[in-house]
């Protein structure tokens, strides 16, 4: 599984933008402290995945 996993931090930021670069652009330009996270962002083979989110749930 090493090196299978890229992983990320999902934040309410670019929910308006429409595509990765946007996406990245706009959570650079907020400051770290003030960046609005709303989970993790998790790619790679499905069964890597599904082995590392087992257990997780949504919040309500």
């Amino acid at each position: 599984m090493p090196g299978q996993l890229r992983l990320a931090a999902n934040s309410a930021t670019p929910a308006t933008s429409t595509g990765d670069v946007q996406n990245r652009a706009a959570v650079r330009a907020v400051a770290g402290a003030k960046l609005d996270l709303v989970g993790p962002a998790v790619h790679g083979p499905k069964n890597a995945v599904d082995k590392v989110m087992k257990g997780a749930h949504m919040h309500p």
